[in-house]
């Protein structure tokens, strides 16, 4: 019975860490400097360009 008791704890308490992680949406910084956003669009995400030679542009999307 302590063993399930231990088990179901820790399993909880890694639960908890697993949905405290850092959000994937917000502003980011390519390797080249430019700035893009991560947004959710239809069932993923949309990164855009928001600075930059190209920005404004799509340039990828996934779930």
């Amino acid at each position: 019975m302590k063993t399930i008791v231990i088990s179901v704890t820790a399993l909880l308490i890694l639960a908890g860490l697993a949905s405290a992680a850092d959000p994937i949406v917000g502003n980011w910084k390519t390797t080249l400097g430019d700035t893009a956003a991560i947004e959710p669009c239809g069932s993923g995400f949309c990164i855009t360009l928001t600075s930059g030679k190209h920005s404004g542009e799509k340039i990828g999307a996934f779930r």
